[in-house]
């Protein structure tokens, strides 16, 4: 309590004296300027309903058949009662104003209300609850002589210094779902932007790291030097409220840049540290659970082509890895625009070693099951490992050194795009794969949140939004390091149909991991694992105010002889299918009414027990403001 009020203490100071720092007094200013405060943000109600009819046997879905409200499932079986799930926010208030002539203040409030309570037993319950969600967050700038200068202090602030630091992974998500973060109001366009980029449209906040404490910035200041820096406690290292189980986990980050004509350089740092059991500190690693990153970044523009690198070293300590090792990281990519080779074209080469583990970055963590600050906990609580996983397009993970190539090409109104990865362990610390299940793969998580070892065979690991598969090999004594190759291809169109825009898109990935580097991925039995996806969607705007949505998708995962068998002595082979129809009306300007329905089956030939089938119909109203 001491040090949180001591925080706050340090943070209503700092931002009083940017106030006074000001030439320009709350008593010089006109009540006019102050009192000019803009009002933001959206109500949003999404009530999705669930039936599974056919639901795994043992380790399934929490209720097979359940509505979900604004993410969180009032009806939940376990955890003692207590509602779970994403707790997705029912409104978002976003104030502006301007206390002083050269300085600017945002509170941003999220407001959290599934409606529910627990009528058999009230006091285990807030009845109809309302109450901050995740965040609420101040923010200010003051602009000087010496440099533009802002502070922001709450509950999560999304933030982002460099990939191996402060930053998140990006995974591609189909464009069938609805998120609570999409700011696109009118339904067509949503659609157009996928059309035009690779990816969704998305918030600002998306693929930044997460921090609650406080953030200060300085930009334009002498020499076009600048700094950031990052404190506080993050949902990746043990949860906002680690306190709650005396688990002292901190963060710090902080970045030193510099532009220079249209490049940039950074010297950056990255720390974070829990003590395990503040009852028994001990100033050696016997208590201690620790990060840290050092690293260099530099970003060169030109006319015709980019390259962005970060290199630097990482470590971890823990009462397992009690030494520390520092690892070296790499990471560097050139984009060539079209007016150089006619087509877009970009090449990626990473090297990161198996100690370089940060969870509050964008290198996946493939390599240490000990990161975990509540140290000692059982692996079916622990999220934050993905053993020898396969990654998307793009994604860095530890362990490993990749290089990717991709191209893109429009021919009228088609537009494609082509990407090849090949990469490979530098060591091989578990003799397992993990892959993720990309077809319904936001569906399956929330079948059982936030957990390990999960589903008929304990194979399962579900986080927020993404649903994973652990495959055992049953090679004795590997000597050999696992190889991983990635195909990624996709065609889009957009056309006209009866005199309606109408968009298609076909993508295809595939995966395959294997005992040797290969060029290309493997289509044959020698790979462990093959892992292949396809999703076919079309956009159809019948009306200006009516978007139609269709998506079709399969699944299709085959493990070899030298992975875990069944009792009919064959590895997995598992087929998916999803089906989606929708409609978007854009009631207004600013208002929307999203309608959708999905079915999806899954099924295994040899394992038997993995099967599920069901189907999820969603209402989603939205209105902004």
């Amino acid at each position: 309590m001491i040090q949180r009020f001591l925080k706050n203490t340090i943070l209503l100071i700092l931002f009083c004296t940017f106030i006074l720092l000001d030439n320009s007094s709350f008593a010089q200013n006109s009540n006019k300027e102050f009192t000019k405060i803009q009002v933001s943000g959206y109500l949003r109600s999404n009530i999705c309903f669930r039936n599974l009819s056919e639901n795994y046997i043992s380790g399934g879905a929490y209720t097979p058949q359940a509505f979900i409200i604004n993410g969180v499932y009032p009806d939940n079986p376990l955890g003692n009662g207590l509602h779970i799930g994403y707790r997705e926010p029912l409104l978002m208030l976003r104030l502006q104003g301007k206390p002083t002539k050269n300085t600017n203040i945002d509170v941003d409030f999220l407001l959290d209300n599934q409606m529910t309570s627990d009528l058999q037993n009230i006091s285990n319950d807030y009845p109809k609850r309302i109450q901050s969600y995740r965040y609420l967050n101040f923010s200010g700038d003051l602009l000087t002589s010496y440099g533009k200068f802002d502070i922001a202090a709450g509950g999560v602030i999304f933030f982002n210094l460099t990939p191996a630091t402060l930053s998140n992974l990006e995974y591609r998500d189909d464009m069938f779902e609805r998120y609570p973060w999409e700011w696109q109001t009118i339904s067509f366009k949503r659609y157009t932007s996928f059309y035009e980029d690779k990816n969704i449209s998305r918030d600002s906040r998306w693929g930044s790291g997460t921090i609650q404490g406080f953030t200060l910035c300085g930009t334009r200041m002498p020499l076009r030097t600048g700094f950031k820096i990052a404190y506080g406690k993050s949902n990746n290292t043990g949860g906002f409220q680690s306190y709650l189980n005396n688990n002292n986990q901190d963060v710090l980050a902080a970045q030193l840049n510099k532009k220079i004509f249209s490049h940039f350089v950074s010297l950056n740092y990255y720390h974070s540290q829990a003590i395990l059991n503040p009852s028994k500190f001990a100033n050696n690693f016997s208590n201690i659970s620790k990060q840290e990153m050092i690293t260099a970044e530099v970003k060169l523009n030109f006319k015709n082509f980019s390259v962005h690198s970060e290199s630097g070293s990482g470590s971890i300590v823990n009462p397992v890895d009690s030494i520390q090792k520092w690892n070296p990281y790499l990471n560097i990519k050139a984009n060539f625009n079209k007016e150089m080779l006619s087509f877009p074209f970009s090449i990626q080469y990473y090297y990161i070693g198996a100690d370089v583990v940060n969870l509050t970055s964008a290198i996946l963590n493939t390599s240490n099951r000990n990161v975990q600050p509540q140290y000692g906990q059982e692996l079916k609580y622990n999220t934050t490992i993905f053993e020898s996983a396969v990654t998307e397009l793009g994604h860095l993970a530890n362990n490993r050194q990749s290089v990717s190539i991709s191209a893109g090409k429009d021919i009228k109104n088609l537009k494609f795009s082509l990407a090849l990865s090949s990469a490979q362990e530098l060591e091989n610390k578990f003799n397992m794969v993990s892959f993720q299940h990309r077809l319904n793969g936001i569906n399956r998580s929330q079948f059982i949140f936030y957990r390990n070892e999960i589903g008929p065979y304990k194979r399962q690991m579900t986080q927020w939004r993404r649903s994973w598969e652990k495959i055992a090999l049953n090679d004795s004594n590997p000597s050999y390091k696992k190889a991983f190759n990635l195909i990624d291809f996709s065609i889009k169109l957009k056309t006209n149909l009866f005199g309606k825009q109408l968009i298609l898109s076909n993508y295809i990935n595939y995966n395959s991991v294997q005992d040797y580097i290969s060029p290309i991925a493997v289509f044959n039995s020698k790979a462990f694992l093959r892992l292949f996806y396809e999703e076919f969607m079309f956009f159809y705007n019948v009306h200006p105010k009516i978007t139609l949505i269709g998506l079709i998708g399969y699944e299709k995962n085959r493990g070899n002889t030298r992975t875990i068998l069944a009792d009919n002595g064959k590895g997995i082979d598992q087929t998916g299918h999803g089906y989606g129809l929708g409609v978007d009306f854009d009631l207004t300007q600013n208002a929307g009414l999203y309608l959708r329905q999905r079915w999806y089956s899954f099924s295994d030939k040899n394992f038997t027990l993995d099967h599920f089938s069901g189907y999820e119909t969603n209402v989603e109203l939205k209105i902004f403001f």
